[in-house]
């Protein structure tokens, strides 16, 4: 199997684990305060981008223009000061409207931490309380094992400058992608999905 679906089985797992032994664990359907209160206009992966991009092509045309709407209001906001609403955030249902292709940042969100600091919300925090059992998956760790798989993060505007216009295209196909991050989008798996191979001389 592909490094990346593996990487998002391990975090699932560890997710899944916890709100199972943890009835008041706060990050599970019906929660949406992350997605509500990003700290930053979202920087990922070209390809956690274009499975983003896959999965909202899937969607029905009102949903798509929806989100098109809003990520683009993000992205020409992108230095404004003050939490994010994700775009990609059902606003009625409080639900991802794309889960099944969330990236990374978001399936970590509430079950991982860094070594200076925690990668959650207060209500996470009050169900800590003071709960010295609890063991935290690593966030940096996974970061840097998301980084030799796929690479360096796009950020949203730059992703939007290379789709815009072209909804089937591959952000590939732009020339406003860095060398390397292109590359990347070309080299895929039997299975379709992206693989990170050093650039090609």
């Amino acid at each position: 199997m592909h490094p990346l679906p593996v990487l998002y089985d391990e975090i699932d797992a560890r997710a899944t684990a916890l709100t199972q032994a943890r009835e008041d664990w706060p990050c599970r359907k019906g929660c949406d305060d992350c997605c509500r209160n990003l700290s930053e206009v979202p920087r990922l992966p070209v390809v956690e981008w274009q499975r983003l991009e896959e999965a909202v092509a899937q969607l029905p045309a009102p949903a798509q223009e929806d989100i098109a709407q809003r990520l683009r209001a993000v992205a020409d906001n992108a230095e404004r000061i003050g939490p994010v609403v994700c775009p990609f955030l059902d606003l009625t249902r409080g639900a991802c409207r794309v889960y099944q292709a969330r990236p990374t940042v978001c399936r970590t969100y509430g079950f991982y931490r860094d070594h200076d600091g925690g990668r959650f919300c207060g209500k996470v925090e009050a169900a800590v309380g003071d709960d010295e059992t609890l063991i935290w998956g690593n966030h940096e760790a996974v970061e840097r094992r998301l980084q030799k798989i796929a690479g360096p993060s796009v950020p949203l505007a730059d992703w939007l400058q290379q789709t815009e216009g072209a909804p089937t295209r591959s952000i590939a196909d732009s020339p406003l992608l860095p060398r390397r991050a292109a590359q990347l989008c070309h080299d895929r798996t039997q299975d379709g999905v992206l693989v990170h191979r050093p650039p090609r001389p």
